[in-house]
């Protein structure tokens, strides 16, 4: 081969990597703290490429102006990750997007505008085990807009010889991830260490008891609330210590369960009940106590969505404002207890579920924010 045709050859395979090469790109955006409205100068920015996994794409500032840039040579969907005083924050970049906008908080080691919107406790008890699932449907409506954040972040209590089998935490518009419920000094007494952002987090614990056909609970609320909700299956006996206290709501969609409910419960209100029997839940009942599953179950029960709940989710979709159970469209079987779900960063926006026609036909009523 001649010089010449081998420095053409040369050429080609030069210009066909060029072509090959996926043309680098710009991802911008600003970061804004939302307790001061000024941009968020200084806070840390990381690219991560989601396309395999969670690679870092890289880290930079946020400048004088609130902006940051990143060179981005992967393709595919991107998140965003702002550090802002130890909490991290994020946004999704879907491929084709080139803009990223980031909204902070300051934090604070106490926000006295947190109230639980909805507890929701599900039993059931099998061959000497009780099983349990714990939600908590958390608002923080600070004003201005702070994150609460501390050692012992969100505390509650479990029944006397409960074991904690699996926890997890959403932030507003995330994933559910993986938790850690720490005991504390007095017995029976838990904390997550999860921050609690401005809007709606969610935490759920599953927890196991020892069982012999009776056993006495008390939920011990420890912040203001504005639901608790007591599921059971119906073969088994439910008993209030305070008959006036609970109001029974039976779901006509299910034959296989009961519901209990307090309204506007104070911290430290006496609220022990007796359960007496065996039983398991099947079906829709089994989410009810499952954020990931039936988010919007527990915004009906409160009767008030947050500012981050889409609109038009039906309230045929489980309960009316005032709490009373509506006519349920048959919803596929689920498993006993929850769906398995993948661990997502804190924070990270969800990806809205597709509507089941049956449930969220256009001509329903819309819930409108509020």
């Amino acid at each position: 081969m001649t010089k010449l045709a081998k420095s053409a050859l040369l050429l080609i395979i030069f210009s066909l990597t060029l072509a090959l090469t996926p043309a680098a790109q710009t991802l911008t955006g600003t970061v804004t703290n939302g307790t001061t409205n000024k941009p968020a100068v200084g806070d840390e920015v990381i690219l991560i490429n989601l396309a395999n996994g969670m690679d870092v794409g890289g880290s930079t500032k946020v400048d004088s102006n609130g902006k940051y840039s990143f060179t981005v040579t992967v393709a595919g969907p991107h998140l965003i990750r702002a550090i802002h005083q130890g909490v991290t924050y994020h946004q999704m970049a879907p491929p084709g997007v080139n803009t990223a906008d980031v909204q902070v908080y300051d934090v604070a080691q106490k926000v006295t505008e947190l109230s639980v919107t909805a507890d929701v406790i599900r039993f059931q008890a099998d061959s000497g085990t009780m099983q349990g699932v714990r939600l908590f449907v958390v608002s923080n409506t600070s004003s201005p807009a702070k994150t609460q954040m501390n050692d012992h972040n969100f505390e509650f209590y479990l029944p006397a010889g409960a074991k904690v089998e699996q926890v997890q935490a959403r932030s507003p518009n995330g994933q559910p991830i993986a938790a850690e419920a720490a005991p504390q000094a007095e017995k029976g007494r838990y904390a997550i260490a999860f921050p609690l952002r401005p809007g709606e987090t969610q935490f759920q614990v599953e927890f196991t008891l020892p069982y012999t056909g009776e056993i006495k609970i008390d939920p011990k609320p420890l912040y203001p609330a504005a639901h608790l909700v007591i599921v059971t299956p119906k073969t088994m006996q439910f008993t209030a210590a305070t008959p006036t206290t609970y109001q029974s709501m039976q779901d006509p969609s299910s034959n296989d369960s009961n519901v209990e409910v307090v309204q506007q419960i104070k911290p430290g209100q006496p609220l022990a009940f007796t359960l007496r029997g065996q039983g398991v839940i099947t079906g829709r009942a089994a989410d009810l106590a499952c954020p990931s599953m039936r988010p919007m179950l527990c915004r009906n029960i409160a009767g008030r969505f947050s500012s981050d709940s889409p609109c038009c989710w039906r309230l045929e979709d489980g309960w009316s404002r005032n709490g009373n159970l509506r006519p349920q469209p048959e919803y596929p079987r689920q498993s006993p207890w929850h769906r398995a779900t993948r661990a997502q960063p804190h924070g990270q926006p969800q990806t809205p579920r597709q509507p089941r026609s049956a449930i969220r036909r256009r001509n329903h009523r819309c819930c409108s924010k509020r």
